[in-house]
């Protein structure tokens, strides 16, 4: 679990299902309006049926269980317009209401104009790859969650995108393997990640994943080999996904965003996607924000932001700023990336202070 200065603790063709099941898990559904005339939307077949500024909790049966999730749909939503869906795994310990406020994710999804959602574990975890069972269950539920919001929402079936932090990031990226027939991109912060063996992604996925250099819980660096649990480091993730989304050869390139935080990117890479990290420099385990109250133990980066920005177009500025409306579906020649350096070790200005 993270911190509680980030993220508090429990508050309280194909078969279209299954296309529905791939392509909405865990993510975010951009809509509201093109933001590339060469991308046609998808409507669902919940257009017409979405009302403006409404909040619930879908329910959804799994092996005799009522699973749940919190829905936020933002004011701007139209009937029969399609918006963005962001659906974020929230952390162990956690749940899918209390992830929502803290980490300031569905505020930032609700202003972008997105449909936003959390939903909850079995438990105080997501099922981790070595409980084959619960594991199961758990995509089950990921599956029909989404198949429900698609016919219950009008969402933009053609963009879908993922989010989740420390266990429900690693989570995140399982799903990303198993149900991402539809994925645009994913965003897991401080990944308890583990070798996603056999993973083979339907199509290329961009991703951004958001680490601090001083996680404890989740280290930045990979563990030793004989560590029991399995965990693997930053690198050896962006490495796996660097080689599926078939990314051009050579190092990856680096750039500043601000005091503590560098970029480092493979854009270019198969379907246009882009595999980007950002790296923040004594950041222990958490959600980053940008709150003024937490910067003696942290970066003052607000993740949330970073993440709908590279939703809508790529790539992450600083300061960070969205507009509403606004997709993207990889990196466009329209918004280049202004990137330079290179290798993957960072610039010698990496000092606390930046």
């Amino acid at each position: 679990m993270f911190r509680n200065r980030r993220l508090s603790s429990r508050s309280g063709g194909p078969d279209r299902s299954l296309l529905a099941l791939g392509g909405l898990v865990a993510l975010v559904l951009v809509g509201g309006r093109a933001a590339e005339p060469a991308y046609a939307l998808a409507p669902s077949p919940g257009c017409g049926h979405t009302s403006p500024g409404q909040s619930y909790t879908a329910t959804v049966p799994v092996d005799g269980t009522q699973r749940t999730a919190l829905v936020v749909v933002p004011p701007q939503a139209k009937p029969g317009v399609p918006l963005p869906l962001l659906v974020m795994f929230h952390g162990a310990h956690s749940s899918g209401p209390a992830t929502a406020s803290s980490t300031g994710l569905a505020q930032a999804a609700s202003a972008a104009g997105f449909i936003s959602v959390y939903p909850d574990a079995n438990g105080s975890y997501w099922a981790r790859p070595e409980a084959d069972d619960r594991n199961q269950n758990d995509m089950v539920f990921v599956g029909r969650l989404m198949a429900q919001l698609d016919s219950a929402l009008c969402v933009d079936d053609s963009r879908v995108y993922g989010a989740g932090g420390s266990n429900g990031a690693g989570f995140l990226t399982r799903v990303a393997c198993s149900l991402g027939a539809r994925f645009t991109a994913i965003a897991p912060v401080a990944g308890v990640y583990r070798p996603l063996a056999g993973c083979r992604p339907p199509h290329p996925i961009s991703v951004l994943e958001i680490h601090g250099t001083n996680d404890h819980t989740a280290p930045y660096d990979s563990l030793n080999p004989m560590d029991p649990m399995g965990k693997i480091g930053v690198y050896s993730l962006l490495d796996a996904w660097f080689i599926w989304d078939q990314c051009p050869p050579g190092a990856p390139t680096w750039r500043r965003l601000g005091p503590r935080a560098l970029w480092l990117a493979k854009s270019g890479c198969a379907g246009g996607t882009t595999v980007a990290h950002i790296k923040l420099i004594g950041e222990p385990h958490a959600w980053p924000t940008a709150s003024t109250s937490s910067h003696a133990i942290g970066v003052a980066f607000d993740a949330s932001q970073a993440i709908m920005q590279f939703f809508q177009t790529g790539t992450v500025s600083f300061p960070q700023t969205v507009s509403p409306g606004h997709t993207h579906r990889g990196p466009s020649p329209r918004s280049p990336h202004n990137e330079s350096g290179g290798g993957r070790a960072a610039p010698a200005a990496t000092s606390r202070t930046g």
